[in-house]
């Protein structure tokens, strides 16, 4: 207990001073943390997702992700109420993200499995969002039955809600379960429905359509795709995206 109220009255003391020393988000993020279950929980929400998000825009993920835990464990001591249950979906999923560009796919999948159990209904997109990450995470985890079953209710909600990029996304993670399973032939008719559909390889999901084209000797309809691929990869700031 009273390590604790020294949390507390350390981070009270350096927000005071933080001009004047340059302290770290991430410090007082840190020390608010600590104290949460004293007081200081809402400060430690708000320095720590903005310690998260300076880490996910340096590209420091892990730590971002360990950031957002931070603020995860913070909520747990703030009341009940709707905008923090909103907090709550948006740091999982965040923490989701950031764990699936390091391959951490384990952790991402239960990041984004709390987030969807969370989501409040008629958030249809967000949703949809979350249902496509999740095929993403069990496609590299090789858990094929549940690829499929994620793949299809995104690309079932996506017709509804007229979301052709979620709907392109969600099959071409479908298509990598057929190529994974020998199938390639069927993936690379999956991969070709769906690019014409969403008109090109906008997103990590459809980057692994050049290969597959390359295995089976279509290559300049292969090259086509991958200079596609690379270009609006440079562009979305999705490091697995553009180093695949």
């Amino acid at each position: 207990a009273r390590r604790v109220r020294l949390h507390y009255r350390i981070a009270t003391a350096l927000e005071r001073t933080a001009g004047v020393v340059g302290l770290s988000i991430r410090e007082l993020a840190y020390h608010f943390g600590r104290a949460a279950s004293y007081k200081g929980a809402a400060e430690a929400v708000a320095y720590a997702s903005r310690a998260g998000d300076h880490g996910a825009g340096s590209l420091a993920m892990e730590d971002a992700a360990h950031c957002y835990g931070m603020a995860l464990r913070a909520l747990d001591f703030l009341p009940a109420a709707p905008d923090t249950d909103e907090r709550r979906v948006e740091l999982h999923i965040k923490r989701g993200r950031c764990l699936s560009q390091v391959g951490q796919w384990g952790s991402a999948r239960r990041a984004f499995e709390s987030a969807l159990s969370l989501l409040s209904p008629g958030l249809d997109a967000g949703r949809c969002g979350l249902l496509v990450s999740l095929a993403e995470v069990t496609f590299w985890l090789m858990d094929l039955p549940a690829l499929r079953r994620y793949s299809s209710d995104a690309q079932d909600l996506a017709d509804r809600i007229a979301r052709d990029d979620l709907w392109g996304d969600a099959r071409a993670w479908a298509a990598s379960a057929l190529v994974s399973d020998g199938d390639v032939e069927g993936g690379i008719a999956a991969d070709r429905q769906t690019l014409a559909r969403v008109g090109g390889i906008r997103s990590f999901a459809l980057a692994r359509a050049p290969l597959t084209l390359y295995w089976r000797g279509h290559h300049p309809e292969a090259v086509q795709y991958a200079l596609q691929a690379v270009e609006n990869a440079r562009t979305v700031g999705e490091p697995a995206f553009l180093l695949y």
